[in-house]
């Protein structure tokens, strides 16, 4: 019995890894069920056995590759002592790791963009404002209790995290190499290439403690 669960969670796992790949190499709208089942080189009576439609997959890998890893990392920053800042650190350090996981900048928030109107599928905007609604508590939290300790200036948390989050997404974009289109406008000698974390953070900290 247990074998026998441990094997249908495998090929669930194995449908959804290899689904994954499939829409970042070729695109949400282009896949199609019959070729993740090739892909994985199972039925593809199988696939629908474990989800009912190529959409409910899509919104299954959203939650287990990026809403999870959201609420465990939150649940974890939460119950550390480490201080704010630290906290902060890692919470970039976290986002970077989530979207440079399948290489090349491409992670789950760029396929919405690309794919015209999926990111308008009742279920999966859910999942979105879940994903959304974490990433603002967590950096909200973070902030809070730094200005009520001391360790960051300021006296609105809210607008405080909210140009956070910007400047964190754009050093992300900028890491992932999703801005490179922007190096035509950077005057010549002017230094290029990756932004060096360093760097960030002495910007950010600036900021929240001046």
């Amino acid at each position: 019995m247990v074998m026998l669960k441990e094997a249908k969670q495998d090929k669930r796992d194995l449908i959804l890894a290899t689904a994954l790949q499939l829409f970042i190499d070729r695109g949400y709208l282009e896949t199609k069920v019959i070729d993740i089942a090739i892909a994985a080189g199972i039925a593809k009576g199988s696939v629908y056995a474990y989800f009912p439609s190529k959409e409910a997959l899509f919104v299954e890998l959203l939650k287990e590759y990026v809403v999870v890893p959201y609420a465990e990392f939150k649940d974890s920053s939460e119950r550390t002592d480490a201080t704010c800042s630290d906290k902060l650190r890692q919470f970039v350090q976290f986002e970077q790791k989530v979207a440079l996981r399948f290489g090349n900048g491409k992670n789950f928030i760029d396929l919405l963009y690309a794919e015209k109107g999926l990111s308008r599928q009742p279920e999966l905007e859910s999942v979105m404002r879940q994903l959304m609604q974490l990433r603002f508590t967590l950096v909200y939290g973070i902030v809070d209790t730094g200005i009520r300790k001391d360790e960051f200036s300021g006296k609105d948390p809210h607008l405080l995290t909210l140009s956070l989050m910007g400047s964190i997404a754009m050093y992300i974009s900028h890491q992932c190499g999703l801005l490179s289109h922007a190096a035509e406008y950077v005057p010549a000698g002017s230094r290029s290439g990756d932004m060096a974390e360093d760097v960030f953070f002495e910007f950010l900290f600036h900021g929240l403690r001046r």
